[in-house]
Parts: C-alpha cells; structure tokens; sequence
C-alpha cells in the first residue's frame, strides 16, 4: 500500500485550526463566567470556584482527548472504506466514554470530602462544594453527548 504523498497547505491547516481555537476559547470562557458572576461574593468564592473550575478542566480535557483519539481511529477506517469497523469503533467509543463519565461524577460524588480536604483554606470549601457539586453532573452529561 503506497503511502499518501499530499502535503497539507497553511490553508488546510487553518480549517483544523480554528475550530480548536474557538472550543479552547469557549472552554475557558464558562471558567471566566463563572468567576465574574460570583465576583460580587467576595474572595473566597472567586478562589474556590477557581480551583474547583482547574479540576474540571482537567477531568475535561481527558474526556476531550479520548474523543479525539476514537475520531483518528474511526477516520483511518472511513479512509479504508471498512464500515463495519467504524461503527464497531463508534459503539465502543460511546460506551466507554458514558461508562467513564459515569464513574468519574460517581468518583467526585464519593470522595469530594477527600478531593476537597487537600485545600489548605477551610473558608474556601462551602464555595469549592457548592461548584463541584454542579458540576459533577457536567461530566455524565459530556460524556453522553459524545
């Protein structure tokens, strides 16, 4: 099989480009939200949204990054024209991802208690709570939309 000898231009590289720029942007932008509207709260709200909002955007990106490896997979089949194994590829993706996205929010639900005593600032912990339990429903519902 003789490998593909195309190289991509600027211009095929900017249409991949630009998408990722704008998730980047809106990812971060519901952090930034999220602070400015709990600013009137005072600083302990602001500092504790933030570190909940860092854990989430960790959590985040591991699921970002799977569904980014399962696209490469199923685009090298789609090239090969093998449909059964794109949608086996497909199914499993899906599976995988629910069934972490499960486990992860069942994981913060169990030991936000533990996740949240490595703060050293006890006064933070009612906001940090607060926020990481709105968003442990995030994470079952992102993976599901996958």
């Amino acid at each position: 099989m003789k490998l593909l000898e195309k190289n991509f231009s600027n211009q095929d590289l900017w249409k991949l480009f630009i998408p990722i720029m704008i998730e980047q942007f809106l990812e971060y932008s519901v952090g930034l939200a999220d602070s400015i509207m709990v600013g009137h709260l005072g600083e302990n709200a602001i500092s504790g949204v933030s570190l909940v909002d860092f854990l989430i955007q960790l959590i985040s990106s591991f699921f970002i990054a799977l569904s980014t490896g399962g696209a490469i997979v199923i685009g090298q089949f789609i090239g090969k024209k093998e449909k059964e194994n794109v949608g086996k590829t497909a199914s499993q993706l899906i599976l995988i991802t629910v069934l972490l996205g499960l486990f992860t929010t069942l994981c913060i639900y169990s030991f936000k208690k533990i996740l949240l005593n490595f703060v050293l600032d006890k006064s933070l912990l009612k906001f940090m709570k607060i926020y990481l339990f709105k968003y442990c429903r995030y994470f079952y519902s992102f993976s599901s939309s996958l």
